[in-house]
């Protein structure tokens, strides 16, 4: 099981976006279906452990990143929302 926040203007946004999928990829597919396909799941990938966020209860944070977004590619992967494998039920 994995949670996943979109990244947005503020913590209490993001989080009443909040998911909770199965697998990684899941979380993927979603996200590509909620972004219109601007971003597919082969752009998709999760980043090293961050660390912990008390705000909210997850443990060992990571960012969901993106090699490409509509038509721009990046060098280095942009990271559009936040991950956990570990989190206290809310």
């Amino acid at each position: 099981m994995i949670i996943y926040r979109p990244h947005r203007g503020g913590l209490k946004e993001a989080m009443e976006l909040r998911r909770i999928f199965k697998t990684e990829t899941e979380m993927f597919e979603y996200i590509s279906i909620q972004n219109d396909g601007a971003v597919s799941v082969e752009d998709l990938s999760i980043g090293e452990i961050l660390g912990d966020d008390p705000r909210i209860g997850w443990k060992d944070c990571r960012y969901v990143l993106a090699s490409r977004y509509g038509k721009e590619h990046f060098t280095v992967p942009q990271a559009i929302g936040t991950c956990s494998y570990q989190w206290n039920n809310d």
